[in-house]
């Protein structure tokens, strides 16, 4: 029960709790043991709570939505922004939290399933939606950066958490990737949260931050220059 005096809107509230709750039992289900023996049963969370997450999003008012108004959060009260970007980070994280187990190039060698079995198609699929699901919430988190009010006095630790984790699966993304159509905007995203970074550095004195930022960056921008079927120019 929110207080007659409070700031906070109830709404927000209550969504944030939600999700809350849902990254609780997919954290959970995630930590179960055996799960890279089992790759049905992985496959069977990551499409429950990708479901769950989604019948989430769409009981939101349709103006709080992430996958609906995230372009349009600096419309948004001021008084309410703080309270949409976290939701959309929040919906976005935990997008990259449920899917990233299927998206990275190490998952697939664990599993050891029979070549063109019925099986290793259906974890093949998966693997093409997570992976997709994960380095577009990525973006989408990075993107949203340039709403955050940073200060000294007022700047929240998932101004780090959630730019952080977007920034490694980004990159994971585009070593995976590298001759991808989508590599240049990519790396010039990579340069956008390292510049975040260095910023995020900067006003806390040092308190919050990601030092090497910069030279993860270059180092994914060495990787793309040095493969040899890059399809676009340098």
């Amino acid at each position: 029960m929110v207080h007659p005096d409070s700031t906070l809107d109830p709404i927000f509230l209550k969504s944030i709790v939600q999700s809350c709750q849902i990254s609780s039992r997919v954290c959970k289900a995630l930590s179960a043991k055996g799960l890279d023996d089992q790759p049905t049963k992985l496959l069977e969370i990551v499409a429950k709570y990708n479901q769950e997450l989604l019948s989430w999003e769409s009981s939101l008012p349709a103006e709080m939505r992430p996958r609906i108004c995230y372009k349009y959060i600096e419309n948004v009260q001021l008084s309410r922004s703080l309270g949409i970007i976290l939701l959309h980070c929040s919906f976005y994280d935990l997008s990259m939290v449920l899917n990233a187990p299927l998206a990275y190039p190490w998952i697939k060698s664990a599993f050891g399933t029979t070549p063109k079995s019925d099986l290793e198609r259906k974890i093949d699929a998966q693997i093409s939606e997570s992976s997709a699901t994960v380095v577009e919430s990525a973006r989408k988190i990075i993107i949203m950066t340039r709403h955050f009010d940073l200060n000294g006095a007022n700047t929240h630790a998932f101004m780090l958490h959630y730019p952080m984790h977007a920034f490694i699966n980004l990159f994971i993304h585009v070593l995976k990737n590298p001759a991808s159509t989508s590599t240049r905007s990519d790396m010039a995203l990579l340069d956008v949260a390292a510049g975040y970074f260095g910023q995020l550095d900067f006003l806390t004195g040092s308190k919050l931050g990601f030092p090497f930022a910069r030279d993860i960056t270059a180092f994914a921008r060495q990787a793309v220059d040095n493969y040899p079927d890059r399809r676009f120019p340098k």
